[in-house]
């Protein structure tokens, strides 16, 4: 859990400030949650893969760092864990584009994902459900 807020905090706040991520770093940390487990949920790194196709397939609309950094927090923790993330986050993104997209004149929008995945991970983490091992999916 620790190793999934350092990800997303670094990552968010690059993203928030340059639209872009820290890959050397973040990659890294994918090799070290492959390292330390052992091995890895290859399902847990399916939402990542999925995000680096979209950026391939939406000419980078979609942003190749977000996938780095599903993949990252995937390596850390299983494929539950990464939905319970994403799915809040992608929600979220949706809502503020629209919200944004009605309020400029031009209608043209653009957002840094990654923070709303660290929003997301922090609203589930003050609300409990990382508490315990069910978060990571073991009993």
């Amino acid at each position: 859990m620790g190793m999934i807020l350092l990800i997303l905090t670094v990552n968010g706040l690059l993203d928030l400030k340059t639209r872009r991520i820290f890959p050397g770093f973040t990659l890294l940390l994918l090799l070290a949650g492959i390292i330390a487990r052992k091995g890895v949920d290859l399902t847990a790194l399916f939402p990542g893969l999925l995000f680096l196709l979209a950026a391939v397939l939406t000419k980078e609309r979609v942003g190749g760092g977000d996938g780095i950094v599903l993949l990252a927090c995937g390596a850390w923790s299983d494929l539950i864990a990464v939905c319970r993330i994403l799915i809040p986050a992608i929600i979220g993104v949706l809502l503020t584009g629209v919200i944004v997209k009605a309020a400029r004149s031009d209608g043209k929008v653009t957002l840094p994902f990654v923070p709303f995945l660290w929003l997301s991970f922090m609203i589930l983490l003050v609300s409990g459900v990382f508490s315990g091992s069910v978060w990571f999916g073991r009993q």
